[in-house]
């Protein structure tokens, strides 16, 4: 795969993720947050990817929240699919220090929330992401870190 190809993908998945950035922040934004939302852009080549690099997806108190979706169903901590959550990206983490990191199921009706309070509790390690087929340092934590909540109408 060349760094062009992967790019593009890239591109897409960013584009792809946007929906999910805004359901996010309607959720905080009806649990009495206010929210910012920073303008989002793609970089039109890898090459000049640093100086579109994101600073978090969403703003609550100054801080950044990460919005992230998966594939996975789940409801709850009792059907969660996996044996423990992963964070985020470690450069990611340490880049933007979220305050919070929301993980919505495929139809966007529940979500983990993790808190970036727990973060002494958490741990990096490989993992491989199956959508760009290499892997990469995550920050992992257990599910004692993380709780469960349903989007409420």
């Amino acid at each position: 795969m060349t760094k062009h190809t992967t790019h593009l993908e890239f591109q897409d998945r960013l584009i792809k993720s946007e929906p999910w950035r805004w359901h996010g922040a309607r959720v905080l934004v009806s649990l009495g947050h206010t929210v910012t939302i920073r303008p989002s852009s793609v970089a039109p080549t890898f090459e000049e990817r640093a100086a579109y690099s994101d600073k978090g997806d969403v703003i609550v108190y100054d801080r950044v929240v990460e919005i992230k979706h998966i594939e996975a169903n789940f409801t709850c901590r009792e059907d969660w699919p996996f044996r423990d959550y992963i964070v985020e990206g470690e450069a990611n983490i340490v880049k933007n220090d979220p305050m919070w990191i929301i993980t919505f199921n495929p139809t966007g009706t529940h979500y983990g929330f993790v808190d970036g309070k727990t973060r002494p509790q958490w741990r990096v390690e490989p993992r491989t992401a199956r959508e760009r087929g290499h892997t990469t340092l995550f920050y992992i934590c257990d599910l004692d870190c993380v709780t469960f909540h349903k989007v409420e109408e």
